[in-house]
């Protein structure tokens, strides 16, 4: 590899091993009780709002950064000037829904996700609603529908 120098991490176990960059997440088990998940290093995935912006604008521009343009948008909406909310749905091995908050603050950009698979989805909206409903950015509690 040509350029900055990239040192390595292991993780072994009894039957597998995979190196990988020391910049990058390792989770094990992953999210989803698989043996791994392995990410990248955090990279702005989207641009920041131009100065003055409202969000509706932003989110117009930036919609297909914020989410894959492999999902299936069900719904979208700008929920009041400094949120904006999105449901979809993508297949990886099996449907996997998701709500995702934007939320804009000054000139940054938030996101909230929460992602279930299909089937238990709907078997915790209550919870999942509570735990989105604590988010607080600079110390303000951000409204959610």
């Amino acid at each position: 590899m040509k350029g900055k120098e990239v040192n390595f991490k292991l993780l072994k176990r009894d039957n597998y091993a995979v190196q990988y960059p020391k910049d990058w997440t390792m989770r094990s088990p992953g999210p989803f009780n698989e043996p791994f998940c392995l990410s990248g290093p955090l990279e702005e995935e989207y641009s920041k709002p131009n100065p003055g912006e409202q969000l509706q604008d932003y989110m117009e521009r930036n919609l297909y950064n914020i989410v894959s343009k492999r999902v299936l948008i069900t719904k979208k909406e700008l929920v009041n000037a400094t949120t904006y909310k999105i449901e979809y749905e993508e297949e990886i091995d099996e449907v996997l829904k998701s709500i995702r908050y934007v939320y804009k603050v000054k000139n940054d950009i938030y996101l909230l996700t929460y992602c279930s698979t299909a089937t238990y989805f709907n078997a915790y909206p209550k919870q999942a609603e509570a735990i989105m409903k604590t988010l607080k950015i600079d110390g303000t509690l951000k409204n959610i529908k």
